[in-house]
């Protein structure tokens, strides 16, 4: 099973440790990128509409640069499972999804999407975005331990203001709870205490982050992902019952999330 926090990686990319062999490592690359062409989605017009077509990489491919190994040490891909994708373009001050489709799983995780679209729509952007999850399991250091808090009016409180101040067409869902929450912590509403080296730090703060707002949308809209457009999700009023808690301890199993986006020229 995949170890958290990462072990290293350069510019671009991040490699994980397993957690019972020492021999085998799991690479990520950090940013999608288009597949067998130079962009990641192209539009044709026809005679009433535009077509859009396109195909992303999510994970980590065979083209991509590779750490320094030692000669026993094997290389797999992060097995991230089969996520949803979305694709949309902007339409006044809001997004419009085109296409959905699916993340290959595992390896390179690819996804082929197209869809139709008024004529109007190949002056815009295009961005494509997945929410990628796999199990993992907390490094077994001395010092790693994970804790968190908040208060359920204080999250409503932050969800109104949202809602009041509607997101770009652009971003996802997990970039507007991320910075929803992050405000949350600067403003003592919610506590966040990491005990770990302060390389590890980072990524433990994101991975918090991204479990919190895993747990929101799944109360707010459970039929969606974090990569959603965040100018489309349908409310923002708790209707369940929310944990808000964070207990994260050596050995420990968990979710390791990320949200990966691309976004076209327009």
């Amino acid at each position: 099973m995949i170890q958290m926090p990462s072990v290293g990686g350069s510019s671009g990319q991040r490699y994980f440790a397993d957690s019972s062999d020492p021999d085998l490592c799991y690479l990520d690359s950090l940013a999608p990128k288009p597949v067998g062409q130079r962009s990641a989605a192209r539009w044709m017009p026809l005679p009433d509409a535009a077509y859009l077509a396109g195909e992303v990489r999510f994970g980590h491919g065979a083209d991509d640069p590779e750490p320094r190994r030692g000669p026993s040490q094997r290389l797999l891909p992060v097995p991230w499972e089969i996520a949803p994708v979305y694709a949309w373009y902007r339409d006044g001050d809001r997004a419009k999804i085109i296409a959905q489709g699916k993340t290959s799983g595992f390896s390179a995780a690819n996804a082929v999407f197209s869809g139709t679209a008024p004529l109007a729509a190949m002056v815009s952007s295009i961005v494509i975005a997945a929410e990628l999850c796999c199990d993992a399991q907390l490094a077994a250091a001395p010092l790693m331990r994970v804790r968190g808090a908040g208060r359920i009016n204080a999250l409503q409180d932050s969800l109104r203001r949202v809602e009041q101040a509607p997101a770009d067409w652009d971003v996802t869902i997990a970039a507007m709870l991320v910075k929803m929450l992050t405000g949350a912590l600067e403003s003592a509403e919610f506590q966040l205490t990491i005990e770990a080296d302060r390389s590890a730090i980072d990524e433990l703060r994101e991975a918090a982050l991204l479990e919190w707002a895993h747990r929101i949308l799944a109360v707010l809209a459970p039929g969606l992902t974090l990569a959603f457009p965040a100018s489309l999700i349908p409310g923002t009023r708790l209707e369940a019952p929310l944990a808000l808690d964070l207990e994260w301890a050596s050995g420990d199993r968990l979710r390791l999330r990320t949200v990966k986006s691309l976004q076209t020229n327009g």
